[in-house]
């Protein structure tokens, strides 16, 4: 309670002076339903005392380093201090200072499988800069939620190193490799960067759960990228690095060297190394704003999970593939979206590996069969210019994982397409849409 004598709107005594400076005290701290003030930019904050006060925190932040592997409490006082002023420097927004693609310790040729490293002292930095952005959002309340009751798991995503690289050696020396199999095709952006991406293209909503769905609806203009994912040359090609996709450059689009045996895609592109690499992606992009993203692998896919949340796709090529992003009016992200109940049908231990392999994409798949995308009328009047049946048509093919050609048609999809036809104006007004809403597009995914 405030003095009665001064602040205390009973006081029949109440002076201006000391109204005008409850009006001040209030909206300097920026006290909103209760939550509690956010430091000023140039106060002092100690971040040490904050983790002595959240131990389960504090005991997530983990370094790999050379010889051992250490978690904050054990870690000596230079390297605290480090993390205090990296902190100190994400609250005033001052850059990282780190390289947006630093470069590749491995020596690979075109022909090579693509692997990423980076050297010891790029590793820690990004680490260190990513465990101090999470702090800083934290400390701030820079975005809506917290990390201070996250699960282990969940906290080990967004600040235990090993989640980002393993510690191997090249040449004898040592380096901190990106886990293909643990993070998914990507290499992280410094946290200033993307952060500054995130909030350019106004992806940080109020839960994480909104946060999540305006990603993904970012996601829908990627594109696939064409050729293998286990050459160099096409990585050079794609994103001009020898090794993985650079996050900032997905971010800020690439276009394609001439030359690459397996085509060209003319124009600026949001390429992705398909449900791999967007898997990749989201998890480097969404750790800036303190998502735990997961990459869980079935059938030799990728699968995002969004483990703080129980959400997942049920394929990482989900938000572009044209089974969903031809949808006309297109569906929020949203749909895409299944939780725990409907992971385990389709995915659980119970489920045999073939039908496991069936399942993959099933929910666009699904969301195609309701409403129609324009790629499925445009492949449904080329079985009819071919005189294909329902069984062998282009329809059929690219639903089949999904359903049975008898619950089609049960479900009158082919009745249903030809009132759709009718209703957009004719197949010349399809293969108009088409055009225009594939003009960013490629082959269908694979």
């Amino acid at each position: 309670m405030f003095p009665r004598s001064r602040y205390s709107c009973a006081s029949s005594g109440m002076r201006t002076i000391g109204f005008r400076s409850l009006l001040v005290w209030w909206a300097s701290t920026l006290i909103v339903f209760g939550q509690p003030p956010k430091p000023r930019p140039n106060s002092p904050i100690d971040v040490d005392a904050w983790l002595k006060a959240h131990p389960n925190v504090a005991a997530a932040i983990v370094w790999q380093g050379p010889n051992e592997t250490k978690a904050y409490p054990q870690w000596n006082e230079a390297n605290k201090k480090r993390l205090a002023e990296a902190v100190t420097d994400a609250i005033a927004g001052k850059p990282t200072g780190l390289p947006s693609v630093p470069p590749n310790p491995y020596e690979l040729k075109e022909t090579d499988i693509p692997k990423q490293g980076l050297l010891p002292n790029d590793a820690y930095h990004l680490f260190l800069r990513y465990v101090a952005n999470s702090l800083a959002l934290e400390l701030t309340h820079g975005v809506p939620w917290s990390i201070a009751h996250d699960t282990k798991a969940n906290l080990a995503v967004l600040l235990d190193s090993n989640q980002m690289f393993v510690l191997t050696k090249t040449s004898g020396k040592p380096l901190y490799a990106i886990n293909f199999p643990l993070c998914g095709s990507s290499l992280p952006a410094p946290p200033d960067l993307t952060l500054g991406f995130l909030r350019g293209h106004d992806l940080i909503g109020t839960s994480r759960l909104d946060t999540i769905v305006r990603t993904l609806e970012w996601c829908k203009g990627m594109t696939h990228f064409i050729g293998a994912l286990d050459l160099v040359r096409n990585m050079t090609d794609t994103w001009h690095n020898p090794g993985m996709p650079p996050a900032i450059r997905i971010m800020e689009g690439t276009t394609m060297s001439a030359g690459n045996p397996s085509g060209h895609i003319n124009g600026l592109r949001h390429f992705t190394a398909g449900c791999h690499g967007t898997t990749g992606f989201l998890r480097s992009v969404l750790r800036a704003v303190k998502i735990p993203v997961v990459n869980y692998r079935a059938a030799g896919h990728s699968l995002p999970y969004f483990s703080s949340e129980g959400k997942y796709l049920t394929h990482g090529d989900d938000p572009y593939t044209r089974l969903f992003s031809t949808l006309y009016p297109p569906l929020p992200a949203s749909e895409l979206l299944i939780d725990q109940a409907r992971f385990v049908l389709l995915f659980g231990p119970a489920v045999a590996p073939g039908d496991v392999a069936k399942n993959v994409g099933s929910r666009a798949c699904e969301l195609a069969e309701r409403y129609l995308p324009i790629i499925l009328l445009s492949n449904y009047a080329k079985d009819l210019a071919a005189k294909k049946s329902h069984a062998n048509g282009r329809v059929y093919e690219s639903l089949k994982n999904a359903f049975t050609l008898e619950q089609l048609e049960e479900d009158r999809l082919w009745p249903r397409m030809d009132a759709r036809i009718a209703e957009l104006g004719g197949v010349a007004k399809v293969a108009e849409l088409e055009a225009t809403l594939t003009k960013h597009k490629v082959a269908e995914e694979n």
